[in-house]
């Protein structure tokens, strides 16, 4: 069955009104809720003592509605089956029965710009956002069942472990509504929640339920993404995905570097990162470690330059902190350089991403940041 067809027509199972129609009643739903809490098979008479109800005979009508569908029995007794333990969760999760909303302050930094995160749920969907620049950092399904009886931090930590679940089966192909197929495809330019032009689109072909994402969500749980950051004393499992910037933006996504249907991914962690080279469907083809090598470090009259291997999206973060300076100079403005910086430092036939992209100042002196993807021929004055 998909989103296409008739959802009322049934021809190998109990048609949906019918279905629910057996639980519109007060006194079934106790039923399954007091076989839901037994771990056992329960005796008819253990039920009905359990729900309270003195009528045996319209007891047993209720019972007898149930039984097939929902309940089965058994030589031991009564038991749910998978159908009745469906509805008695949907029930505690909230979905059918409440609408809460809440927001919540978030003790960790914007990864755009570095100012506070909050979260707000509304609508069955916990949305995390910058409170300055408003990017996004993810906006996912959360059960209202997921706030009862948990303090701020605990529902930040249980959204982060959902989001993870999610994400590594849709990127799996199964979906996590209703466990049909599940398939894979990239989308660029467009709204996104994220503020992503490059991200990942996960469509189940039975419910036709959509997730979206940043590319670099589904990595979370790859070997050589947890051993890489494990070499740097950080446990991916324990740090909030969106503290991580490559699985909320798509800065260090670049699309077919290696021909069509592949997606180079690279992850940084101090002076070393992860590139990572995936398929269309986000199936891992190869990873490589590479390490930021300083090629060069020269001061030219008043102004120093800096040629670096190879990109990663927080190179200028990483100069600011070893000049101690701030970035002045906006990318665009950079951009418009970059064939007067190309054509003197040389090697004109690299990638259009060997190019001048910041400039920073410190005290008097401009200094140059040139980023390179290769190793330069020469360099010259700037």
């Amino acid at each position: 069955m998909s989103k296409a067809d008739d959802l009322t027509e049934c021809t190998e199972c109990v048609p949906p009104a019918d279905a629910f129609g057996l639980i519109a009643d007060e006194t079934r739903i106790s039923i399954l809720e007091a076989l839901w809490k037994r771990e056992t098979p329960a005796r008819f008479s253990d039920i009905r003592a359990t729900v309270g109800m003195s009528d045996s005979a319209q007891f047993n009508y209720h019972l007898g509605k149930l039984t097939g569908q929902f309940v089965q029995k058994t030589d031991s007794g009564y038991e749910l089956r998978t159908a009745g333990e469906r509805i008695v969760q949907a029930i505690l999760a909230g979905s059918f029965t409440e609408h809460p909303t809440r927001e919540i302050e978030i003790n960790d930094s914007c990864v755009v710009c570095s100012e506070s995160l909050f979260a707000q749920y509304t609508d069955e969907m916990l949305q995390i956002k910058c409170s300055k620049c408003g990017h996004g950092h993810g906006r996912y399904s959360f059960p209202p069942g997921g706030l009862h009886g948990r303090t701020d931090a605990e529902v930040l930590d249980a959204f982060d472990q959902r989001v993870r679940h999610l994400h590594c089966l849709a990127k799996d192909g199964v979906c996590p509504e209703c466990n049909g197929q599940m398939r894979t495809h990239i989308e660029e330019g467009g709204n996104c929640c994220l503020g992503a032009s490059i991200r990942a689109n996960h469509v189940c072909q039975q419910c036709s339920s959509e997730l979206c994402s940043a590319v670099g969500l589904g990595l979370l749980d790859q070997s050589a993404v947890v051993g890489f950051y494990d070499d740097h004393d950080v446990q991916v499992s324990n740090t909030p995905y969106w503290q991580f910037r490559w699985c909320v933006d798509d800065q260090t996504v670049e699309i077919n570097p290696e021909g069509p249907g592949t997606l180079l991914i690279e992850i940084p962690a101090e002076q070393e990162f992860l590139r990572v080279l995936l398929s269309d469907e986000l199936s891992v083809i190869h990873t490589e470690r590479v390490t930021i090598d300083w090629l060069l470090i020269r001061t030219v009259m008043s102004r120093r330059v800096i040629v670096i291997r190879p990109v990663c999206y927080d190179t200028h973060i990483l100069c600011c902190a070893i000049l101690k300076t701030p970035l002045v100079k906006p990318r665009s403005w950079c951009e418009q350089r970059s064939g007067e910086v190309r054509s003197r430092v040389g090697n004109q036939q690299r990638s259009p991403r060997w190019c001048w992209h910041y400039t920073l100042h410190a005290g008097i002196n401009r200094s140059l940041v040139v980023v390179s993807t290769g190793d330069p021929v020469q360099t010259g004055t700037i």
